[in-house]
C-alpha cells in the first residue's frame, strides 16, 4: 500500500471516529447542552424554539411586541405568531426550580433550587390580560386568540388541565405540534390579503420598533 493511499486511509477512520465521537456527546449530554443553553440564554433559546416552528409550518412573527392603552398601560407578548387560521400570543416563563401552579389562583409558589420560596404572579392571568388589553386597542377578536405562556421543558410544575379559550400553560417543546393541531383544525383560515394586514399593523403598533 503506497504511502499516499496509507494517509488517505487514516484520514477516512480519524473523520469517522470524530463523528462517532461527537454523537455520543450529544446522545448522552444533548439534554444537559440544551438545558445549560436555556438556563444561560432563556432569550435567546425561546426565540430559536418559536423561530423553528415559524419556519417549519412557513408563518409569520413579530417579536418583542409591546403596546400601551389609552391608560398608557402596557401589554407585552414575547413573540406573536401570525397562522393561516390563528394568532398565536406567546409570553417566555423560564422557571430554574419548581412551580406550583393553580389556574384561577392570582399568585403561584415558586421554589427556587437555592430553596428560597417566592410567589409569582400568575402568568396565565398575565396571559389574559395581555390579550384583552391587545383586542381593545387593535379591535381583534379574540376567538382568533391563542395565549400560550411558553416554560422550559426542564421545569418541574404542578399539573394543570389548558381549557379551551382560555391561555395555554406549555413546554416550549410542545409548541410546533400544538400550532400544528390549530392550523390544520376545521376552521375557515385568514384571507391571506387580510392576515398580511395583521401582520403590517401589529409591526406598525409595536412600539419597540428596535427590537423588531
Amino acid at each position: 500500500m503506497s504511502n499516499i493511499a496509507y494517509e488517505v486511509k487514516v484520514a477516512i477512520w480519524v473523520v469517522v471516529a470524530l463523528i462517532i465521537s461527537i454523537s455520543l456527546i450529544f446522545l448522552f449530554f444533548g439534554k444537559y447542552i440544551k438545558n445549560t443553553f436555556a438556563k444561560k440564554n432563556p432569550i435567546r433559546f425561546f426565540y430559536h424554539r418559536v423561530l423553528s416552528v415559524v419556519r417549519d409550518y412557513d408563518l409569520y412573527l413579530v417579536n418583542n411586541f409591546e403596546i400601551s392603552d389609552k391608560n398608557g398601560v402596557k401589554c407585552h407578548f414575547d413573540h406573536i405568531i401570525a397562522g393561516d387560521k390563528f394568532i398565536y400570543l406567546i409570553i417566555d416563563k423560564y422557571y430554574e426550580g419548581t412551580v406550583g401552579a393553580v389556574p384561577k389562583s392570582p399568585t403561584w409558589a415558586y421554589y427556587r433550587k437555592d430553596g428560597a420560596k417566592e410567589l409569582i404572579p400568575n402568568p396565565l392571568n398575565e396571559c389574559k390580560l395581555a390579550m384583552s388589553k391587545l383586542s381593545v386597542v387593535t379591535g381583534m377578536n379574540t376567538s382568533f386568540m391563542i395565549g400560550i405562556v411558553l416554560i422550559n421543558n426542564d421545569c418541574v410544575i404542578t399539573p394543570i388541565k389548558n381549557v379551551t379559550g382560555e391561555p395555554l400553560l406549555l413546554p416550549s417543546s410542545s409548541l410546533k405540534e400544538l400550532v400544528g393541531k390549530y392550523e390544520k383544525s376545521n376552521v375557515d383560515p385568514f384571507n391571506p390579503t387580510q392576515l398580511k394586514q395583521i401582520v403590517k399593523d401589529l409591526h406598525d403598533l409595536n412600539e419597540n420598533k428596535a427590537s423588531i
